[in-house]
């Protein structure tokens, strides 16, 4: 389940990241101007933040998915 969890979140953030680069290299002409010595369609440079934040995005939801896991929803349930 924590797997699933996880591999969720990733799949989300991986789309989520897929999106962005596409949209930053489709703004290719205003990226040239704020990026100073990097061509626009550098796709290390633009891929690199992406890949930061799906691997901030995993780490940040293994804490609380640990402590759901501990939990019995039966029990919950029943106190709820």
């Amino acid at each position: 389940m924590a797997l699933t969890v996880v591999g969720e979140v990733a799949a989300m953030m991986a789309v989520g990241s897929l999106v962005g680069l596409g949209a930053g290299l489709l703004a290719e002409t205003h990226l040239a101007e704020l990026l100073h010595e990097v061509r626009a369609a550098d796709l290390p440079a633009l891929a690199r933040p992406a890949a930061a934040l799906l691997g901030a995005a995993v780490w940040a939801v293994y804490p609380p998915l640990r402590r759901a896991m501990r939990v019995d929803p039966a029990r919950e349930l029943r106190a709820g």
